[in-house]
């Protein structure tokens, strides 16, 4: 059926939610199936859908989810991985493909690994990264035993050694608090303006017999 009996804002809200399901090419004949929703019996639908941001239209016709990032498979999705050593966000990857899961997941632990991913627990994201070849250089049994034959110091000996050499034990009581610093707030040009004006007083007239506010008539003034 064409659009006529649903409004199309509903109508494309269904075509973006199933290629977003699928995330794969999708034709048209297929929505008409699974859908009900004729796209070549609709011309306003048919334009709605060229000009949709979240739409990617393929050469044979066919209509697929637009995801941040143009991925097919494993080797798009190593590849841009690593042309952004900064991290992407892992949810940003998620949409790109039908099993880009399981590909990021077997990226994430093979032998060695290609990528590596570090959880922001903050904010609860997940950034993936690519891994270094460097990183992972091969080292012999000799140099991977002594590593295991290192003794680390039991924490009861670590604190023992320390009291020993006179350093105390800082607890949250006795620790003392940080002084906090209240910082006036500058006053404006106009405020400060005001201010030296207020100060201004006679003092300087006193003992003169002057009086400044005294009017005097056909008589030339003192301050003049």
């Amino acid at each position: 059926m064409a659009t006529g009996e649903k409004p199309l804002g509903l109508v494309l809200l269904s075509i973006l939610q199933y290629l977003q399901s699928e995330l794969r090419p999708v034709s048209p004949q297929e929505l008409k199936d699974k859908l009900h929703i004729d796209v070549e019996a609709d011309p306003e639908l048919k334009e709605n859908l060229k000009t949709n941001p979240r739409i990617l239209i393929e050469p044979d016709g066919r209509l697929r989810w637009k995801s941040k990032y143009f991925l097919r498979n494993k080797e798009d999705l190593l590849a841009v991985i690593q042309r952004n050593p900064v991290g992407i966000d892992k949810k940003d990857l998620l949409d790109a493909y039908k099993g880009v899961e399981e590909d990021l997941e077997n990226l994430l632990h093979s032998q060695p690994p290609q990528v590596f991913c570090i959880r922001n627990n903050f904010y609860k994201q997940e950034f993936i990264f690519p891994a270094e070849p460097k990183w992972f250089y091969p080292v012999s049994d000799d140099v991977r035993q002594l590593w295991y034959e290192i003794r680390v110091p039991d924490p009861v000996d670590v604190h023992r050694h320390l009291m020993s050499r006179g350093l105390k034990r800082v607890s949250q009581e006795n620790r003392q608090p940080e002084s906090v610093v209240v910082r006036k707030r500058p006053q404006s040009y106009k405020a400060r303006k005001v201010g030296r004006r207020a100060k201004l007083t006679n003092e300087h007239l006193e003992g003169t017999a002057l009086d400044p506010n005294q009017v005097i008539e056909n008589k030339n003034s003192p301050f003049s």
